[in-house]
């Protein structure tokens, strides 16, 4: 079987990446075979149980090890699987904030509308963390706010438009200087640059198997072993039916689901060197196109650190949202802000809270490019967008 399939209808031009990638075709052929193989529960103690249960340990060891998380030790990191990094967020946000949560500007919808949401419905407290005009957070605004004692900071490790990459480990350093849980949305991050948990110091990420390869319909949950214990004894839970995983969420886990997540993992990390310099040659190929086709175009976060295959354009003058439909028209596939949130076309919180005007936030449109696309398919894209 080949080494990738899409479940995008082998669209020409489909640069949305960070919404899903084309499933891993390794992953797939390994689904299908437990598929037929395996017939009992994992949370149950019969054989069939414990051999679908030693499937996903095994995949969970597999997941550690692309991670840097540590499953054996004094203190072990300690795995919720989800149904994907939307649910993992809800989660330990909802789980956790009693009084106070303090998050980033720049966070996706699965953060800011659950911090929103506390708010209004448990009168709980939220500050929010500013960001500069590359969008990474401001390390002396956290600072200021640590000693309002939050019960936890949330922080994406990539932000889903910009592709920006924060500094986790300095976050992290300065919130275990006041005892606080730090949180980070790891979904855009995983399987495209390296991902060390244990050395980040931070207390737990989420992510989606679908945004590396993955299935659809299943994520994680990843806390620190150190961290695991406090979690457990102050968690709400916000799901009840059963006392799977610790009670933190109920119900069987889909071993299936968890071993395709674990193979395109694996498979991403494995070839990221690779996948990295191939995807930004592309970008960057695209950005160069770009500034010679559209000299006003501007290319947001330019000078930051972002993710290898992720470019944020706005053409002033122009609508984003119109711009997406008419490359879709045309064969090509991107997003306006975030993926999940393409139906509203107000503009980006992200954008905004980086001092974006608004205008030029609205004329605004992201590509992620992946490892099947190609120059010739670069170049075509710039030539319908210089006529749109």
């Amino acid at each position: 079987m080949a080494d990738t399939i899409f479940t995008v209808s082998n669209v020409m031009g489909y640069f949305d990446h960070n919404a899903t990638t084309p499933t891993d075709g390794l992953a797939v052929a390994r689904m299908v075979e437990l598929y037929h193989q395996l017939g009992g529960n994992p949370h149950s103690q019969h054989t069939a149980g414990r051999q679908a249960n030693a499937v996903l340990e095994d995949a969970l060891d597999e997941i550690a090890a692309c991670l840097g998380a540590a499953r054996s030790g004094e203190n072990p990191d300690r795995f919720v699987v989800t149904s994907g990094a939307t649910e993992a967020n809800n989660l330990f946000l909802q789980g956790l904030t009693k009084k106070r949560v303090l998050v980033s500007a720049a966070e996706h919808a699965s953060i800011l509308e659950v911090a929103l949401g506390l708010l209004e419905h448990r009168d709980a407290e939220m500050d929010t963390l500013q960001v500069d005009a590359c969008g990474q957070v401001r390390q002396k605004n956290l600072e200021q706010l640590l000693p309002k004692h939050p019960d936890l900071v949330s922080v994406g490790w990539a932000n889903h438009e910009t592709g920006v990459i924060q500094d986790i480990a300095s976050l992290a350093k300065s919130c275990a200087t006041h005892n606080v849980l730090l949180h980070s949305d790891a979904a855009q991050a995983a399987g495209k640059i390296p991902i060390n948990f244990r050395d980040a110091g931070v207390s737990a990420i989420s992510i989606s198997a679908h945004k590396f390869g993955g299935p659809v319909g299943v994520g994680l949950l990843l806390i620190r072993g150190e961290h695991y214990q406090q979690v457990h004894q102050q968690f709400v839970p916000t799901c009840f039916g059963g006392n799977q995983q610790d009670s933190l969420r109920p119900g069987t886990v889909p071993v299936v689901l968890v071993a395709g997540m674990a193979c395109a993992l694996g498979n991403r990390i494995r070839s990221l060197e690779k996948n990295t310099k191939q995807v930004t040659q592309l970008r960057d190929l695209f950005e160069t196109l770009l500034r010679e086709a559209l000299p006003k175009a501007v290319i947001h976060a330019e000078q930051a650190n972002r993710l290898p295959h992720v470019s944020c354009i706005a053409i002033p003058g122009q609508s984003g949202a119109e711009l997406v439909k008419k490359l879709s028209d045309v064969g090509f596939a991107c997003s306006v802000g975030a993926a999940c949130c393409d139906e509203n076309i107000t503009p980006s919180p992200t954008l905004l809270a980086m001092g974006v005007p608004k205008a030029l936030a609205q004329a605004s449109l992201r590509f992620s490019f992946g490892i099947e696309n190609t120059e010739a398919e670069i170049r075509d894209l710039m030539r319908h967008l210089a006529l749109l």
